[in-house]
């Protein structure tokens, strides 16, 4: 399970907090949710609990209107290499919830980078196809990145430090310390 959690380390310090921020930021119900997600230097468990309880209840609507789709899809590209990596690696076999994260997020790149230069405008069919493939990866992903702060707390306070100040949902997260 370390190994598991250092390669999530990567993926979310390589993609995830960036694809996490530009979900959250085109959610049409975020601000229902975002308080429950302001992970605290010193949360507990049961506010760890709380907060996965209204990830699992949050509805993931992403509105592609409020994501930058080129952005997105130059984020997913470039990592792509790093993604197929991960999906190859013997760790991940085993842990079937973050493969499927890995999963979801592969192929919303490759939905993306299908549609070249029409991403600017495509029809209100396929804008909402690749609405329902960004929710996927964005439910999986917000539900992986919970469980991995709850991973750093316990075992990595000075790794669960950056996390909290790199928070993708707080708009105003600063890794720089100011207190």
């Amino acid at each position: 399970m370390k190994k598991v959690n250092m390669v999530m380390g990567a993926f979310f310090s390589e993609v995830g907090y960036r694809l996490l921020g530009i979900f959250a930021a085109g959610d049409v119900d975020i601000a229902v949710t975002r308080e429950t997600l302001l992970v605290g230097f010193d949360w507990t468990a049961e506010q760890f609990r709380a907060a996965g309880k209204a990830l699992a209840e949050h509805p993931f609507r992403v509105d592609s209107r409020q994501v930058p789709l080129e952005t997105l899809c130059s984020v997913l590209n470039r990592r792509k290499g790093f993604l197929v990596s991960l999906m190859e690696n013997p760790v991940l076999v085993e842990q079937e919830t973050f493969s499927e994260t890995l999963l979801a997020v592969f192929h919303l790149a490759d939905e993306l980078e299908c549609r070249g230069e029409a991403l600017c405008r495509l029809p209100g069919a396929d804008t909402r196809h690749l609405e329902n493939d960004m929710n996927r990866a964005y439910q999986k992903l917000a539900a992986q990145w919970l469980d991995y702060l709850r991973h750093l707390k316990t075992h990595y306070p000075y790794l669960y430090s950056l996390a909290v100040r790199k928070n993708p949902f707080d708009p105003g997260a600063s890794p720089i310390l100011t207190a």
